[in-house]
Parts: structure tokens; C-alpha cells; sequence
């Protein structure tokens, strides 16, 4: 499976710190992950329909819209984790504090047996921070939970994503591997290239985790690219105009050869789609998804000190590892000194771009203030049969669209196709430019796809 066909996920603990969710929103929109899985984070939105978290908020899941985007829907929530389906895989963000006693841990546990359970059947994902430690996931030692952990993955047949030893909580004095991600065998199946993110400033003491998982059977995920082809999208207001018309003519330069050879109405109405199509393609460029490549309040200065962040980490971690006392302590006071002007311009920067957006507001209140609304309000999903199982779908549409349907009508035989008769079904141009005259502005195109104004 190749790394660019398949949607990513970003796994981190936030440590509950402000810029470290900033951060970890905007890594997603850089490193296109559809998917964030978070331990511990600042705070979870009220009803947002991009967020789900559970009954103690210090678990969540948070999802947005790529180049491949997936539906994702809030399943269950318990106390220290929350279940999604996103595709059609069940993932499961879970976090447990090193404070709760062995009953409690043993009791979120249980808790998520359940859940595996009853969605078992389905690919699942179970990720986030148990405060375990095992040697099956890396750790060079293995605590009580670790052992519980083992045990509990056994029985219920999961196995570890973690490769390697790369520390992903890395502290002052040490470091541990505590971030974990497990998987039944339909979820192995469809899961790769775990790693831990390195030189990447996160403002939490835990690196990020990213892997490719496989959200949607490879089915669906066809038919959502044969859709795309047969039932493409134009972007009118970016149209070259004069070559549009070009190309228009230049196809219809052959027009008498072609009325010779085309007589029936469908294939006219067939040969004059694609003429279309073909100028459309050669004028303008396709719709695509909208796609989000950072967030609102990003800028430059606030990259540059994200690399300083990184060099001053760099710097401060091979002291650490000469185990000189002067240099170290000269090293992490840069380090800090890095993280606090990152976050101190990250708050500055959004503190702006709310100011904007309210004078925004002021202005015209229904361009992008209006559309902030609006997406919160209906959050993107494709239609629902491409989230389908397709065996299923293909049930549905012969039952619905039989093969014999346009054999007959009303139990009798279908009349044949009509031939082209010039006189009852010819257009004049009066009557076309009539009907280009009664075209609303931003009227939505027709299932071609070819804007009206075209």
C-alpha cells in the first residue's frame, strides 16, 4: 500500500496546554492528516461537529477534511475514552493518569472491552496514553499496568503499531514510551508506516505519532474517484472566456460530418455534452475539495520561531547527552526561552485574527463571518453511498434500477429511442440566448457539471 493513497492520523498528548493544541491543529493541516487522535487536551469545543471526547474530556478525537476525506461519527463515550467511526474503522482515544489506582485503570479497561465487543466486527483502532509500559511497545522496562496491558491485548487479540525505541515522552530528567497504538487484525491489516515524529516542536513533553490507515474499503474509495470523473465540477469565475469560445468553435467546425453520422436525439444530446466538457477542461480549471493548509492565525514569523524552537531543542537534547551540568543549563533556559515566544506569538496571532474577523463582521456580516457559521452548523460529509459496503450498495441499486427497466414502461415494451427531426426538436438561437438570459447568477450546475453561464 503506498503512502500517498492512504489517509493519515496524528496521534499526541497535549499535555492540556493551550499552544500545544494550537500546534497540533496546525501540524495536522500541514502533514494532511484527516485524523487527530489526542490524550489530554487543552479543551475540547462545545459541540463542534469536527470533536468528540469523553466523559472526562482527557480523551478526544478530532477530524477534518483532505484531499481523500472521510465521514467520521461520535459512536460512545466513557470515562477515560471516546470511540469514532471515521470510514469505516472504529478508532479509540483513550487516556489514563498515572494518579488512578490499578481498580480504576482495571475499570476503563473493562469499559473499553465492551465497546471492542460490540463493534468488534468492524477494523479497530485503539490509541492514546495508558501510563503502561511494556516491552512489547519498546519501553526497556515493564511496569504493573504494562503487564496488565499484555494481557488485556491477548485475550482480545490486539496487537501493537509501535516500532522501535524512540521515546514518545520526553522529559527533563528522561524520557519513556507510554504513547501506544493497538489494533485487532482487520485494523493491522489496513494500518502502516507507524513511526514517531521527530524534530517537530509539539509545546508538550510528547513527541507526535502519525501512521497511514486505510479508513475506507478500496471499493468505495474507487467509486469515489469514478464519480469525481463522471460527474466533474467547473470553477466558472476562473474561466478564460475567449478560449472557452475557441474551443467551443473549434469542435464545432466538424459539425456537418458529425449531423451525418449522429441521427438519434440522445446521441446529438451525447456528442453536444461532450463538446462542452472538452472546452470546459480546456478553459477552466476543475473544482477540487477545499482544503485547509493551516490554520487561520498562522503566519511566517510564527514558523520561523517553530524551526528556532526545534534548533534550540536539538541544542539543549545533545547537551543533555555530553552530560555537561553548564551547558546543559545554558542550553534549556535557550530552549525555554523558544517555547515561550512561540507561544506568546501564537496567542498575539490569534488574538489578531479574531479582531480582523469581528471587524469583518462589521463590515459584511454574511461573507466569511456567514460561512464560519454555516460550516459549523452542517460540517462536510460525502453522500452517504460511498460510505456504503458495496455489496450492499450494489443490492440496493438493482433492487431500486433493475436490468429490464428501460425494457419496458408500466409492463409494456419501451417505445424505441427517437430519431432527430430537425423541425420538433431544433433550437434556434433566439430561443437559446432566451433561456441563457433567464440563467441565475451561481445557479448550481446540472449533473454534467457544466456551469450554466457556460
Amino acid at each position: 500500500m503506498a503512502h500517498t493513497s492512504i489517509p493519515k492520523v496524528l496521534q499526541a498528548n497535549l499535555n492540556r496546554c493551550r499552544a500545544a493544541q494550537d500546534l497540533f491543529l496546525q501540524s495536522m493541516a500541514e502533514r494532511g492528516s484527516g485524523l487527530g487522535i489526542v490524550a489530554e487536551p487543552y479543551r475540547v469545543p462545545n459541540n463542534h461537529p469536527c470533536w468528540a471526547s469523553s466523559r472526562c474530556g482527557l480523551a478526544a478525537v478530532t477530524w477534518r477534511q483532505t484531499a481523500s476525506p472521510e465521514p467520521c461519527t461520535k459512536l460512545v463515550a466513557g470515562e477515560g475514552y471516546v470511540a469514532v467511526k471515521w470510514g469505516q474503522v472504529v478508532v479509540v482515544s483513550v487516556y489514563v493518569s498515572p494518579n488512578r489506582s490499578g481498580a480504576e485503570f482495571r475499570d476503563i479497561l473493562n469499559q473499553m472491552e465492551m465497546c471492542l465487543t460490540r463493534f468488534g466486527p468492524a477494523p479497530i483502532v485503539v490509541a492514546g496514553d495508558l501510563n503502561a509500559k511494556s516491552a512489547l511497545w519498546g519501553s526497556p522496562v515493564t511496569n504493573a499496568r504494562g503487564r496488565e496491558m499484555e494481557e488485556w491485548m491477548a485475550e482480545r487479540n490486539l496487537f501493537s503499531l509501535n516500532r522501535g525505541n524512540r521515546w514518545t515522552c520526553v522529559r527533563p530528567n528522561g524520557g519513556s514510551i507510554v504513547d501506544i497504538t493497538m489494533v485487532n487484525p482487520e485494523g493491522l491489516r489496513r494500518a502502516e508506516g507507524w513511526r514517531v515524529v521527530e524534530d517537530v516542536e509539539t509545546r508538550s513533553d510528547h513527541e507526535y505519532v502519525e501512521f497511514s490507515l486505510l479508513a475506507t474499503h478500496r471499493d468505495i474509495v474507487g467509486r469515489r474517484r469514478a464519480a469525481r470523473e463522471k460527474f466533474p465540477r467547473w470553477q466558472w469565475r476562473k474561466a478564460d472566456r475567449d478560449l472557452f469560445r475557441a474551443a467551443t468553435l473549434t469542435a464545432l467546425w466538424e459539425e456537418d460530418v458529425l449531423r451525418n453520422a449522429v441521427t438519434s436525439v440522445e446521441d446529438q444530446a451525447e456528442r453536444i455534452g461532450d463538446i462542452m466538457k472538452q472546452a470546459c477542461d480546456a478553459a477552466m480549471p476543475r473544482s477540487n475539495p477545499i482544503l485547509c493548509k493551516g490554520m487561520y492565525w498562522w503566519t511566517e514569523e510564527i514558523a520561523e520561531l517553530r524551526r528556532s524552537s526545534v534548533h534550540a531543542r536539538r541544542v539543549y537534547l545533545r547537551a543533555r547527552a555530553r552530560q555537561d551540568p553548564l551547558a546543559k543549563e545554558e542550553a534549556g533556559e535557550g530552549y525555554r526561552s523558544a517555547k515561550r515566544a512561540l507561544s506568546k506569538a501564537v496567542k498575539v496571532a490569534k488574538d489578531r485574527a479574531w479582531e480582523e474577523l469581528l471587524q469583518t463582521l462589521e463590515e459584511d456580516p454574511w461573507r466569511r463571518p456567514y460561512r464560519i457559521v454555516l460550516n459549523k452548523l452542517k460540517p462536510w460529509a460525502p453522500p452517504t453511498t460511498e460510505s456504503l459496503d458495496p455489496e450492499f450498495l450494489e443490492d440496493v441499486v438493482e433492487t431500486l434500477f433493475p436490468d429490464d427497466a428501460e425494457e419496458r414502461v408500466n409492463g409494456a415494451p419501451a417505445p424505441p429511442p427517437a430519431e432527430w427531426d430537425e423541425e420538433e426538436f431544433g433550437v434556434t438561437m433566439e430561443e437559446l440566448q432566451a433561456a441563457a438570459r433567464r440563467l441565475k447568477a451561481g445557479k448550481a450546475p446540472g449533473p454534467d457539471g457544466i456551469p450554466g453561464k457556460a
